[in-house]
């Protein structure tokens, strides 16, 4: 949000940056309004922690998220399961790749911050990140 809005995509408020320490809180909270979990999170965030620790931890949460929503759907089409007849017909080498570019980010912040990985886990099996 914060690059469209600084391209004129978006409305310029979102381009706006914290003068202490940098962060995007305009794009943040508009972000996490979808949830209110995300909403109580980003703000006490923004407030009192880092941001950066934030997005790492929203980031493990939106790919795990979405690489269990591709995983289901490998899934279907692996086991040949009855679908909708109206429902969007693609190779199945595309939800792989996906998995496995899905999981190859997931692994790499885990290995390079572990302890904060784990916090995103605990988000998203909570159902607070997601």
């Amino acid at each position: 949000m914060l690059a469209g809005s600084r391209r004129g995509m978006m409305p310029s408020v979102w381009s706006l940056i914290h003068p202490e320490n940098d962060s995007p809180r305009p794009a943040i909270f508009t972000h996490a309004s979808s949830s209110p979990y995300k909403t109580i999170l980003c703000m006490g965030f923004c407030l009192i922690g880092n941001v950066y620790t934030l997005v790492n931890y929203l980031t493990v949460t939106a790919l795990m998220s979405t690489m269990f929503s591709v995983a289901a759907l490998v899934y279907i089409k692996w086991k040949n399961l009855p679908v909708s007849t109206n429902a969007v017909k693609f190779h199945i080498f595309w939800p792989i790749l996906n998995l496995f570019v899905n999981l190859a980010l997931i692994v790499i912040p885990v290995v390079a911050e572990p302890v904060k990985s784990a916090t995103g886990l605990a988000l998203f099996l909570l159902g607070i990140g997601t």
